[in-house]
């Protein structure tokens, strides 16, 4: 039986892929372990490349092709659907492994210890136009919990180096993914930062201060390749999504997304906002779920669409204010504070 199983969500990386799966097919384990790549509509010929290691390496290598180009979200989900083994991780095409023995210290770890849910090791950074690499992290040995590492404050952890025990097959996790798309932004499941909250949640992180990969910094990676601005506010989306999802730690992620919409607001200014889909998304979110509103009792008057509560013209508006005057004076019962 496989025991663990590598997932490479592949598009347009026919340069990149030989050096990344043969890292993978280098590794020194005593376990079977699977890679299968995910090719999502590839125009280059990655796939053709991807073929041919399959059909030299057939007991290893899988290749699953989308008839069109579907995006990382529902390629990524595919792949958890597939996965079978104990253990898992993901790789992107134009990352790498450096150790030969990742595979084996990461599974041996876990199985040694079933209370941890991930294992994390260094990583090597290489950015454009630079030969020297860079280590990410002089930090020696840390562990982590969901109560004691938040997004944002462990910047050790991406996609190429850590592990995970696979919690997909528990009935709770898959009764959770099958309402992501109820969620007013799904694409917050689509990266690493998803990946480590659920793990988080279910157990404990374990990081080696030792470098395993490289990870090829581009800028053109999910999160990178925004603005300024939208990245700000893409943190506003997740963590107002999380918060919908781990709702065990609905709390906290409700604080953090209303600080991090405060501070998008005080960097880049209030009319800011009318320019932006996903406010729009927000507030449409908001309008379908009254008790949503209970959020905007929290958020600082920063957008025209905030200031029509105070002069509602329109049906809805008007709801808005009532439900908004209604939430902000039972919060005040309880003892909160909402902005002014």
């Amino acid at each position: 039986m496989t025991k663990l199983t590598v997932l490479m969500p592949l598009y347009n990386h026919a340069e990149d892929l030989p050096r990344t799966v043969d890292s993978v097919l280098m590794q020194k384990c005593s376990f079977p372990y699977k890679l299968i790549i995910l090719d999502d509509g590839s125009t280059d010929d990655g796939v053709a490349v991807a073929e041919k290691y399959r059909e030299k390496y057939p007991e290893i290598i899988e290749v699953v092709r989308n008839e069109c180009n579907l995006g990382i979200l529902k390629t990524i989900f595919r792949g958890y659907a597939l996965l079978k083994s104990d253990y898992w991780c993901v790789l992107d095409p134009d990352d790498w492994y450096c150790d030969e023995n990742f595979f084996d210290d990461a599974v041996t770890f876990l199985e040694a210890h079933p209370d941890f849910t991930c294992f994390a090791g260094n990583i090597l950074v290489k950015k454009p136009d630079e030969e020297t690499l860079w280590i990410r992290t002089s930090e020696t040995e840390r562990i982590d919990d969901f109560s004691s590492s938040k997004v944002g404050e462990a910047p050790n952890y991406c996609t190429p180096n850590t592990l995970f025990r696979n919690l997909f097959s528990d009935t709770d996790v898959q009764k959770k993914l099958a309402t992501i798309d109820t969620l007013p932004f799904p694409q917050s499941f689509r990266a690493d930062t998803f990946r480590q909250e659920l793990a988080l949640s279910k157990g404990k992180r374990y990081f080696k201060n030792h470098a395993y990969c490289v990870y090829n910094y581009t800028g053109e990676g999910v999160f990178s390749k925004l603005s300024k601005a939208s990245q700000e506010f893409a943190l506003v989306t997740l963590f107002y999504t999380f918060a919908h999802f781990f709702t065990e730690e609905r709390e906290y992620y409700m604080a953090q997304a209303v600080k991090a919409f405060t501070r998008y607001c005080a960097t880049f200014g209030r009319t800011s906002l009318a320019e932006r889909p996903e406010w729009q998304t927000l507030l449409t979110y908001m309008i379908a779920n009254p008790e949503e509103t209970t959020w905007l009792a929290f958020t600082p008057p920063c957008s025209n669409a905030y200031r029509l509560l105070k002069r509602p013209k329109r049906l809805k508006d008007r709801i808005r204010l009532k439900l908004y005057r209604y939430c902000r004076k039972k919060l005040e019962r309880k003892g909160f504070t909402p902005y002014d």
